[in-house]
Protein backbone atom coordinates (compact mmCIF):
# COMPACT_ATOMS: atom_id res chain seq x y z
CA UNK A 1 0.00 0.00 0.00
CA UNK A 2 1.40 3.38 -0.93
CA UNK A 3 1.00 6.56 1.11
CA UNK A 4 -1.86 7.83 -1.06
CA UNK A 5 -3.88 4.64 -0.57
CA UNK A 6 -3.15 4.71 3.16
CA UNK A 7 -4.33 8.32 3.46
CA UNK A 8 -7.51 7.63 1.50
CA UNK A 9 -8.32 4.63 3.68
CA UNK A 10 -7.80 6.68 6.84
CA UNK A 11 -10.23 9.30 5.53
CA UNK A 12 -12.84 6.67 4.73
CA UNK A 13 -12.40 5.03 8.13
CA UNK A 14 -12.81 8.40 9.86
CA UNK A 15 -15.94 9.21 7.88
CA UNK A 16 -17.46 5.84 8.77
CA UNK A 17 -16.60 6.32 12.44
CA UNK A 18 -18.33 9.70 12.64
CA UNK A 19 -21.38 8.56 10.68
CA UNK A 20 -21.80 5.51 12.90
CA UNK A 21 -21.36 7.62 16.04
CA UNK A 22 -23.99 10.10 14.82
CA UNK A 23 -26.47 7.28 14.30
CA UNK A 24 -25.90 5.89 17.80
CA UNK A 25 -26.29 9.06 19.87
CA UNK A 26 -29.65 10.29 21.17
CA UNK A 27 -28.47 13.89 21.67
CA UNK A 28 -29.78 15.94 18.72
CA UNK A 29 -27.09 18.63 18.92
CA UNK A 30 -24.30 16.11 19.17
CA UNK A 31 -25.83 14.08 16.33
CA UNK A 32 -25.82 17.18 14.12
CA UNK A 33 -22.21 18.07 14.95
CA UNK A 34 -20.89 14.54 14.60
CA UNK A 35 -22.87 14.08 11.38
CA UNK A 36 -21.28 17.23 10.02
CA UNK A 37 -17.80 15.91 10.83
CA UNK A 38 -18.61 12.73 8.91
CA UNK A 39 -19.43 14.74 5.80
CA UNK A 40 -16.41 17.05 5.76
Amino acid sequence: MNIYDFAMQMEKDGENYYRNSAQKTQNAGLKKNIGYAGRC
